[in-house]
């Protein structure tokens, strides 16, 4: 496998949605901080495995660390922009980094992909979110739903639920399984979840850069 064939279509549109973040980044807005890590911490994940796939390296303990500290991040990004209680929002991460330590060495272990540290912290996000929503409907506050910081915390819904679903069961068979005889069902979901997650977020980096413009 050559180098470019290794820049897909998805780290290609990463990098541009960081780009994007870059130029609109407002430095005293504490979601934007967090936002900025994440993308950052995006693009430096994509571009190793690159590299390690190039060299025929596993990336398995590359990704296991990204993903604990993507789900960590968007915990943060919860508790700055969400109506949940804070001091909950710190009990989950607590808990989270607790199980992340207990996988690491227990469950998953050092050699494997972390993959139910994956599913247990995008589980806790989904039952946040959710939780978060149900409370604005119950406040009838339904312009919430149309807000920056609503669809800036829905991204990476559709992002979790995909990944969680290859990953809970733990089976690299249901990987391979073929769609419309064409393409690996990993392949598919990822890519779908992929550009609906980094969408979303140009989305909400676009409507930040307008409502900068008019402040």
């Amino acid at each position: 496998m050559s180098f470019f064939e290794l820049l897909t279509p998805i780290r290609i549109y990463i990098l541009f949605t960081f780009i994007m973040l870059v130029i609109s980044y407002n430095k005293d807005k504490k979601a934007h901080r967090i936002l900025f890590i994440i993308l950052l911490l995006s693009v430096i994940n994509e571009s190793m495995s690159a590299i390690l796939k190039y060299n025929n390296i596993p990336i398995r303990l590359n990704a296991s660390i990204f993903i604990v500290i993507n789900n960590i991040l968007w915990f943060f990004i919860l508790y700055n922009v969400s109506s949940i209680k804070k001091s909950l929002l710190l009990i989950v991460i607590l808990f989270f980094l607790s199980f992340t330590v207990y996988n690491l060495f227990l469950l998953n272990g050092i050699k494997e992909f972390n993959s139910y540290s994956f599913v247990i912290g995008a589980f806790l996000y989904l039952i946040l979110f959710i939780y978060n929503c149900s409370s604005e409907l119950k406040k009838e506050n339904l312009n919430y739903f149309l807000s920056n910081n609503f669809i800036l915390m829905l991204s990476p819904v559709l992002f979790f639920i995909g990944f969680s679903l290859l990953f809970g069961f733990n089976n690299k068979n249901i990987h391979k399984i073929m769609i419309l005889n064409r393409f690996k069902l990993y392949d598919f979901i990822s890519y779908f979840v992929n550009i609906t997650y980094y969408s979303l977020l140009n989305v909400y980096i676009y409507r930040e850069k307008k409502l900068k413009h008019v402040e």
